[in-house]
C-alpha cells in the first residue's frame, strides 16, 4: 500500500458522469489514507477546485470552509 500525497489529492478530479456526492465520498476516502492531512478548510478548497464546472461555478466563491457546509 502506498501513501497518499498532497499532490494525489490536488489532482483527484470529478469524473464527467460522477455525481457530486460520489466524488466527495471518493475524495474523502482518499484523503483519509493520507498521513498529515491539510486542514479541513484546505481540503474543502481542493475539493471545490476539482469539481465539474457546473458545481465549481456555484461553489467557488461561496466561502464554504467545512465539509458539513459543503
Amino acid at each position: 500500500m502506498f501513501s497518499i500525497t498532497l499532490r494525489d489529492l490536488e489532482i483527484t478530479r470529478q469524473e464527467p458522469k460522477e455525481s457530486f456526492s460520489d466524488f466527495l465520498t471518493r475524495w474523502r476516502t482518499k484523503a483519509a489514507k493520507m498521513i498529515g492531512r491539510p486542514s479541513e478548510s484546505e481540503q474543502v478548497r481542493m475539493v471545490i477546485k476539482n469539481l465539474q464546472s457546473k458545481y465549481l461555478d456555484h461553489l467557488e466563491s461561496s466561502g464554504i470552509d467545512a465539509f458539513v457546509r459543503l
